[in-house]
């Protein structure tokens, strides 16, 4: 990642001209239906096909190829803020109780370390604010 690259860049969410960088450009961005649609392994191009011919340039097969692995990229996103807090309202509410005596056993079955868990909690409400203070009126 070069010093003006961002995170947004690196994953294709952002669109040049930009004004502003990161989080803000998910919110002037208008989802196609591909990036909307939901994804399985089924529907993610497999790694083991041949690549193109020359090594510089990309088929119209690989760059579709491309297009669907870099929308999965930016599903990842919002997935992630989607679980923090859905994980900080299972915690706070304590929804594990009647199954499990503590948060970190109710992480354990799901295989999320609590740092990860934390790290998401705490995440996802910057990105709300983030999403609705440069969302158009």
């Amino acid at each position: 990642m070069t010093e003006t690259e961002t995170t947004a860049d690196r994953f294709g969410l952002s669109a040049p001209p930009r004004r502003s960088r990161g989080l803000a450009n998910l919110a002037r961005k208008k989802p196609t239906a591909q990036e909307t649609a939901p994804f399985t392994l089924d529907t993610i191009p497999d790694s083991n096909t041949e690549t193109g011919p020359d090594p510089a340039t990309l088929t119209e097969a690989e760059r579709a190829d491309l297009t669907t692995c870099q929308a999965v990229l930016q599903q990842h996103h919002a997935s992630f803020w989607l679980t923090g807090k859905a994980l900080e309202t299972i915690n706070k509410r304590r929804l594990y109780r009647a199954d499990h005596p503590t948060f970190e056993a109710f992480l354990d079955t799901w295989d999320i370390t609590p740092t990860d868990a934390y790290r998401m909690m705490n995440g996802w409400p910057l990105a709300h604010r983030l999403l609705h203070e440069t969302s158009p009126s």
